[in-house]
């Protein structure tokens, strides 16, 4: 169990086609954080530090409940078809009152690259952030050799508006990330595109 992952599918907090974003649990840790070692995953999530199973579930209790004096709201993203977890997502410091935060996510489960399934959960997790918290503006930082990444938040809306210049050190150089923002009022505009998109969702 603790392997696959896969365990009885609780009803949805965020449902999309293939994917559903759900509150992460105890039994969501025991899976991502073999998979968070893993060396190519981490390579691209960027964790630099090894990840403990104690230092995960202390992470989960000190998000308590979540309000809105909540800076960062966390999800666990399902496969619905297999009804188990494959990565997660989260909305981070988050501003209430310039209405603005950071997005970030993963898909720790390998055999899921490029089947657009990021996408799919990009945009189930931009819907929550425009559409029910109100925010004005969404954040994310990609650094460059993360193109399968980049190509996801392309995809979902995002637009690359700067580059900050050996803001990463990766593999012992430094290099550059790209730095993605989207509007609620872009975000707006492209609802029938979006729908569009997890109706027919292409390969990230």
């Amino acid at each position: 169990m603790a392997e696959s992952g896969k365990k009885s599918l609780p009803i949805p907090f965020l449902a999309g086609p293939r994917v559903s974003l759900q509150p992460q649990s105890e039994t969501d840790i025991t899976v991502a954080v073999p998979r968070i070692n893993d060396p190519e995953v981490r390579h691209y999530a960027r964790a630099t530090y090894p990840v403990t199973m104690e230092a995960r579930k202390k992470q989960l209790a000190d998000v308590g409940d979540i309000s809105q004096k909540s800076d960062s709201i966390p999800f666990a993203i399902w496969l619905n078809a297999e009804e188990r977890v494959i990565g997660d997502c989260s909305i981070n410091n988050i501003s209430w009152t310039d209405r603005n935060a950071w997005v970030g996510l993963g898909i720790g489960d390998k055999t899921m690259w490029g089947q657009g399934i990021a996408v799919e959960a990009g945009t189930l997790l931009l819907d929550y952030a425009f559409g029910e918290l109100n925010l004005h503006k969404i954040i994310a930082g990609i650094f460059m050799p993360n193109k399968r990444s980049q190509g996801a938040a392309r995809k979902g809306g995002l637009e690359c508006i700067g580059i900050l210049h050996d803001h990463v050190f990766v593999d012992g150089h430094f290099i550059d990330s790209c730095i993605f923002e989207m509007f609620r009022d872009e975000w707006l505009s492209q609802k029938d595109a979006r729908g569009k998109l997890l109706e027919g969702i292409l390969p990230s």
